[in-house]
């Protein structure tokens, strides 16, 4: 099957995790690579922004000694937009609602990651 339509497989069950309201994939070169989103919003300019904020956070963390990226979580009156490393490659973002259940839906993610890069060693 086309890698494509495996990960989105993947964002699909991310999809039932309750307060999730939305995910991306996206290259490090902050190209779309597969999505589910509501209505009206950009794709294509949350990779961009996605891969960005993952190349910040990967920097600061190795600046400050800090060690390995894990996440980065930006919180905002509405909601959160946590992005993920899936491998040097790729990064998963998602959009959460505000009342959101925030240490579930990381540990749900973070299994759907351990998914998405057996996908990904799989092709």
């Amino acid at each position: 099957m086309e890698l494509r339509t495996e990960l989105e497989k993947v964002l699909k069950e991310m999809k039932k995790i309750e307060g999730v309201r939305g995910a991306i994939i996206a290259n490090k070169e902050g190209l779309l690579v597969a999505s589910f989103l509501p209505a009206g919003l950009d794709a294509r300019l949350l990779a961009a922004l996605a891969a960005t904020i993952a190349k910040v956070s990967v920097m600061t963390t190795k600046e400050l000694g800090m060690g390995s990226f894990s996440y980065t979580i930006v919180k905002a009156s509405n909601g959160y937009y946590v992005c993920f490393p899936i491998d040097t490659e790729m990064v998963l973002a998602c959009l959460l609602e505000k009342d959101v259940n925030l240490g579930l839906v990381l540990v749900r993610m973070e299994e759907g990651i351990k998914e998405l890069i057996k996908v990904l060693r799989s092709v």
